[in-house]
């Protein structure tokens, strides 16, 4: 099944306007649009995604700054201490980039990517969709 394919960067610019300020953290690449019937999953060429509630007052929220942290461990923490919050309502009648498969958006390669696919199709599944649609196929 074809999938939305968004830049949330440009989104970020458009809805920050005037207030818009190149941010530190910089999504690595385009995201795709699940959409369910209440619920909307965005995913990252990785798999890697989020599920997010749809209505009239729910926000997405993306994260615009990370600064890394060293405490004395030297595990290394990420803050994130900007975001902006998008009305979902307004996100989700912004014209993606284009559309494909989604099983061509989502690389391949590594069993990280296909597990991380797997758990896709779970979260497709909790979302209200059938994961049948959505076949990995063959490389």
């Amino acid at each position: 099944m074809k999938v939305k394919i968004y830049d949330l960067q440009a989104t970020v610019k458009k809805f920050a306007g005037l207030h818009y300020v190149e941010p530190r953290y910089v999504w690595k690449d385009l995201n795709a649009l699940i959409l369910g019937k209440d619920k909307f999953i965005l995913s990252d060429g990785d798999a890697v995604h989020t599920i997010h509630d749809i209505g009239p007052d729910k926000f997405l929220e993306l994260l615009l700054g990370a600064q890394p942290l060293v405490p004395a461990d030297n595990e290394a923490i990420i803050i994130h201490d900007d975001s902006i919050r998008i009305p979902v309502e307004a996100f989700l009648k912004e014209e993606p980039v284009r559309e494909e498969e989604l099983t061509d958006f989502v690389r391949r390669g590594k069993d990280r990517i296909e597990t991380n696919y797997k758990m896709l199709l779970a979260s497709i599944k909790e979302i209200g969709l059938d994961p049948k649609d959505f076949p990995r196929g063959k490389e």
